[in-house]
């Protein structure tokens, strides 16, 4: 086979590759691989601030929210800064940065201050729809879970002690 003619036959293949890598880069930019969504079902009334958390024996972390706009890929807020949750919403779904842990909270704050958490163990809250590429959807209802008051230790491990209760 000539030299020429085995050219005819590596730039299509190149071409190819190279497209396809294009278009893997721009998905992977515009999808990380590290982000979900989560649904939160039957938020009480009172609530102004919430945040989820993932926990394991050695760490406890809130999950940085992901936002961004239709042609920029996402970036993460911290949610600490931008937690605030008003007007309220009875459900609430959020892109989240998706850290795996032993158990997972859904932290908040309610206008009088008090820190409030509902745990679910992990089996409790599988990432449904994740691929090899990421993704997938965590789901939180409340209503079959006891939220109970979050205690002070763990208010300062998730860096919260310097929220503020927002006045509506």
């Amino acid at each position: 086979m000539s030299r020429s003619r085995r050219l005819w036959i590596v730039w299509p293949v190149l071409a190819v590759l190279l497209v396809g890598a294009c278009g893997m880069f721009c998905f992977g930019t515009c999808h990380p691989p590290d982000q979900a969504t989560v649904h939160i079902k039957a938020i009480p009334e009172e609530i102004t601030f919430i945040a989820v958390a993932s926990t394991t024996p050695t760490r406890e972390e809130l999950m940085p929210w992901y936002a961004g706009a239709a042609l920029s890929p996402p970036f993460k807020i911290d949610p600490v800064k931008e937690g605030a949750f008003w007007p309220y919403q009875h459900e609430y779904a959020r892109y989240v940065w998706w850290r795996f842990g032993d158990k997972y909270g859904v932290v908040m704050q309610n206008k009088k201050g008090e820190w409030k958490v509902a745990w679910f163990p992990a089996a409790d809250v599988p990432l449904k729809g994740r691929t090899v590429l990421g993704g997938g959807e965590a789901n939180f209802d409340l209503s079959k879970t006891e939220i109970i008051p979050l205690d002070t230790d763990t208010v300062k491990a998730l860096g919260l002690q310097d929220v503020k209760p927002v006045k509506p």
